[in-house]
């Protein structure tokens, strides 16, 4: 069905259809005319389904209710559910963390508790990042709370993590030092 935007609003648009019905549609800042068209759609009257189809007992017309975000359940995987491989490989791992108790006495030495469901971390932050910059802040903002969280239980600072980096250059793991080393020997 044919609309005309009426308003232009931060984040979303005010629509009317050509049946003089109106919606406040959701839109990305840099949508294109297309991916317009497709949210414009969504609260179209011709593509919605039938009133009948959306019934629920839960609800009643004349109801007056709060709304209210959900809160986001994060399911963690049991350590017995994963695969033994993947079980095998945390434990080789954990093993070849270093002891940093000669540098600080407050740390202890565990992989990070911090989970991201389904996802790696570097996509996670990714995502966020995504959804920060279109104005959703939500995800930065639990992946930032989560962090805080960890930092305050280990009694973490800035300072001590900066002073404990090293980099500790070995010619041996340089081949290319190696070979140009052979090269002079010979030479």
């Amino acid at each position: 069905m044919k609309y005309t935007i009426l308003e232009i609003l931060p984040g979303q648009i005010k629509v009317e259809y050509e049946d003089k019905s109106w919606a406040i549609v959701p839109i990305q800042p840099n949508a294109s005319p297309e991916d317009i068209d497709h949210e414009v759609s969504k609260y179209d009257p011709d593509f919605l389904l039938p009133a009948e189809s959306a019934i629920t007992p839960v609800i009643g017309v004349g109801e007056q209710r709060t709304s209210t975000r959900k809160e986001q359940q994060e399911i963690p995987a049991k350590e017995e559910d994963l695969p033994l491989e993947i079980q095998k490989i945390r434990e080789e791992l954990a093993s070849q963390i270093p002891d940093p108790s000669p540098i600080t006495t407050n740390f202890s030495p565990v992989m990070p508790s911090i989970r991201f469901g389904i996802y790696q971390s570097g996509d996670i932050m990714a995502i966020a990042e995504y959804y920060a910059v279109n104005g959703d802040t939500r995800l930065k903002d639990k992946i930032m709370e989560v962090t805080l969280g960890y930092i305050q239980q280990f009694e973490l600072n800035i300072d001590d993590i900066i002073t404990t980096l090293d980099y500790n250059y070995d010619p041996l793991d340089d081949i290319v030092a190696q070979a140009e080393e052979e090269l002079n020997q010979n030479g």
